[in-house]
């Protein structure tokens, strides 16, 4: 709802339209629905007055968005004395839609068109915009100052975005492929944008739109349908727009045709554009059916499990949801969450057409597990034989020889592809990727040393206890992530704040906190001096700097802790003091941070000497930020040696196999990102 204000008008308009989201509307919601009816009588709203006589109608579909711009464009032009100028459209046959356009699968016959005439052209410039699939039009007829509404995002940070609306400021024109009159380039005076926009040479809010080519199928008049590429500049009349098009918008004046919307969602959509009941007028009389009745079952079970949800969701930000309240599926965490409160527990503000009670209980669906299967091993060599990389696709004939080739270099990644278990991850949500880069690379860890006891760390066991209900199922990655997230904030409020961006160190040194010092730090000179003040002890698994020349790789960094020069005197005698770490005991994880040894060599292992006792750690992970774009990324190392790449922002927040082992792999950077740091645990 985009509703600011406060009469008792806006107050009706907000219940009917809260009780409409619920197809619960009261006589009273339609009552005053009827209000707002355009009408004749002096006093009441009309659209043949302004603000509605120029404001744009929110129609249900394309065909009637058509119509009204047409008669809107020759009626603008007749009220402002200008003549028309008509544009034409360039197409050609092309072989595949655009993506957009693919998902919509044509309800008709393909034509075997294979070429465009001139005759077909024309046939195509005097189709509707609604016969293409991406409501690009054929033909545009515009003059100064006509309102438009533009339909691509061509440039956000100018607010040339899609559903901005302007008014025609002027245009290049040239000649097409049948020597029609084109567009080439159109100057459109934003109306309101967010920001002013200000381009050299040109007044403040005109900004240039050039044609842009677009692939989709068009249907003709036979009832068949051709795959076209459209050269057009992307814009439209702004006398109408669809229901669907106007979501997000919020509407100084809201014209709507409620005959033409199919359902009380389409109508709630509409309807919620507004700003103001008396900003808000309805064209004619609506059939009340379609927002009265009650919404049907399986919608009433969504809106009560959305209630549901969002109270579990404000009680885990708040802290105050039980451990025993988890689930890995909505039924499961919905189910355990009514374990605790009782099957009658209400969330305090849920509408009354869909609370439950004795009459009628809240149900919860038992829907099967999915059945597990063993794929045949015949039909797994097919998929086998067009492996790539990161993704396993089907080999083309002609790159027989090539998949071939492939499959024998990869052999060890093939031959384990029935057991080889991917890294569990996570995706990027709200400034989480310092997160997603750290915690799925101590989860591989954990899941190896399972055994291992955690009790050295102060803020690690906690951890583990969601990593355990993560392994069980019981709770996704994604919210052990923001559990911990959200703890971090409460611990520490001014280092922290949950959605904001944090650094991957920051979290490291939290998570890998130890009770004990793990490294204990010594100062003395030659004259065994005691220095005025000795360094503070390390608590945490990061790997400090030990000398001024930082060693050529990890192995050696763990290696040389031999007491080295410390860069002041002794307060005594003037001498050069000596600085010395000593690790205290072995822990399950170590890290290296490489912010400055973009270079340092990442050793698969490395080994602590400690107390005549080696601890060998195996690599787990590496970690690098992109200046650029600001991100952490990573690196996950399985057990089996199979290197993985994690973004959280892209592949779905999924890993990608890049390699079948780390010989073959430049550790020290990724997709252009920098080497920040290197995790490693504890052998098994």
């Amino acid at each position: 709802m985009r509703m600011t204000g406060e009469s008792e008008q806006d107050k009706n308009y907000r219940i009917a339209l809260e009780n409409m989201r619920y197809k619960a509307c009261t006589p009273a919601d339609i009552r005053f629905l009827n209000t707002l009816i355009s009408t004749n009588i002096i006093g009441r709203p009309s659209a043949k007055s302004e603000p509605w006589r120029s404001a744009p109608i929110i129609v249900g579909e394309n065909k009637y968005k058509d119509e009204i711009n047409r008669l809107g464009t020759l009626r603008f032009a007749s009220e402002t004395k200008q003549k028309l100028v008509r544009f034409y459209c360039d197409d050609t046959i092309a072989t595949s839609p655009t993506a957009k356009a693919s998902a919509k699968v044509p309800s008709t016959k393909k034509s075997s068109i294979n070429g465009i005439s001139e005759e077909l052209q024309k046939i195509l410039w005097e189709l509707p915009t609604s016969s293409y699939d991406l409501n690009c039009p054929g033909v545009l007829d515009i003059c100064l100052g006509l309102p438009v509404i533009i339909r691509h995002n061509f440039a956000t940070e100018l607010s040339i975005t899609k559903g901005q609306k302007g008014t025609v400021y002027a245009w290049h024109i040239t000649q097409g492929n049948f020597g029609q009159q084109v567009l080439e380039t159109i100057f459109v005076l934003l109306d309101n944008p967010p920001t002013e926009v200000q381009i050299d040479h040109l007044p403040v809010n005109v900004v240039p739109i050039s044609r842009r080519k677009t692939t989709g199928y068009i249907a003709l008049p036979d009832d068949t349908k051709i795959c076209i590429t459209r050269n057009q500049v992307d814009i439209l009349p702004g006398f109408a727009m669809t229901a669907h098009a106007s979501q997000g918008q919020s509407l100084h004046s809201n014209a709507i045709d409620l005959n033409t919307l199919t359902d009380h969602h389409a109508w709630y959509t509409a309807l919620s554009r507004s700003r103001s009941a008396n900003r808000t007028l309805i064209l004619q009389g609506f059939d009340s059916s379609k927002i009265t009745g009650g919404a049907s079952g399986a919608l009433r079970r969504e809106y009560r499990e959305l209630e549901l949800l969002d109270e579990i969701t404000s009680l885990r930000f708040l802290m105050k949801l039980p451990s025993s309240v988890c689930g890995s599926t909505r039924k499961l965490l919905i189910e355990t969450f009514l374990q605790w409160k009782g099957s009658q527990y209400l969330p305090k503000h849920i509408h009354p057409s869909i609370k439950w009670s004795t009459h009628d209980p809240y149900i919860i669906e038992q829907e099967p597990l999915p059945a597990w299967t063993t794929m045949d091993k015949k039909k797994f060599k097919s998929l086998k034989e067009g492996m790539t990389q990161n993704t396993i696709t089907a080999a083309p004939k002609e790159d027989a020889k090539k998949s071939d080739s492939f499959v024998k270099s990869n052999k060890r990644v093939i031959d384990h592809l029935e057991v080889v278990s991917i890294p569990l991850t996570t995706s990027w949500s709200s400034n989480s990727c310092a997160f997603d880069a750290v915690l799925p690379i101590l989860y591989q860890g954990w899941i190896e040393l399972d055994s291992v006891s955690y009790d050295c760390y102060s803020n690690f066991t906690a951890v583990v206890e969601d990593f355990v209900k993560v392994k069980s199922n019981m709770l996704s990655f994604n919210d052990a992530r923001d559990t911990y997230r959200r703890s971090l904030a409460l611990r520490k409020p001014r280092s922290f704040t949950f959605g904001a961006y944090c650094a991957v160190t920051e979290v490291l040194e939290d998570i890998l906190h130890t009770n004990l010092p793990f490294i204990k730090c010594t100062l003395w000179c030659e004259l065994n001096h005691n220095p005025r003040r000795q360094p503070l002890s390390i608590k945490h698994c990061n790997i400090p700097e030990i000398r001024d020349v930082l060693p050529s790789s990890t192995s050696k960094w763990l290696h040389d802790n031999s007491p080295a020069i410390w860069h002041n005197v002794c307060h005594i005698c003037k001498g050069t003091l000596i600085k010395e770490y000593k690790f205290q005991f072995g822990a399950p994880f170590i890290v290296f941070p490489c912010d400055n040894t973009p270079e340092m060599v990442i050793d698969e292992k490395v080994v602590m000497h400690l107390r005549e006792r080696e601890h060998v750690y195996n690599l787990r992970g590496v970690i690098y930020y992109s200046s650029i774009r600001q991100h952490f990324i990573s690196r996950i190392i399985s057990s089996q040696g199979f290197v993985y790449q994690h973004d959280g922002m892209t592949n779905g927040g999924e890993p990608a196999l890049e390699s079948s082992s780390l010989h073959n792999i430049d550790l020290s950077v990724c997709h252009g990102a920098r080497l920040t740091s290197a995790i490693y645990n504890l052998s098994s």
